[in-house]
């Protein structure tokens, strides 16, 4: 499953951006990156929950997407994409 931060601002900015992706109250992957995509090699019905991502700035302003619910109906799931913002 490949994660995708998508913001309005992020296309028609010049801005270097840092991104980092959650599910629920928790962070996922290596933390901030400076990737807008997030590689997960497999889900589990036990991945079921909210995913948001956030953008920051080199001037250090984070900037939250909308959450975006991801529910995962098979034991798992390979090669889906999901973009969210």
């Amino acid at each position: 499953m490949t994660l995708t931060c998508k913001m309005p601002f992020l296309q028609s900015s010049d801005a270097q951006f840092q991104f980092c992706f959650f599910r629920d109250t928790r962070a996922l992957g290596p933390g901030w990156s400076s990737s807008p995509k997030l590689q997960i090699a497999a889900m589990w019905k036990e991945d079921t929950g909210s995913y948001w991502c956030e953008a920051q700035t080199m001037a250090s302003k984070v900037l939250r997407s909308r959450r975006s619910q991801i529910n995962v109906h098979s034991e798992c799931q390979w090669g889906q994409s999901a973009r969210i913002g």
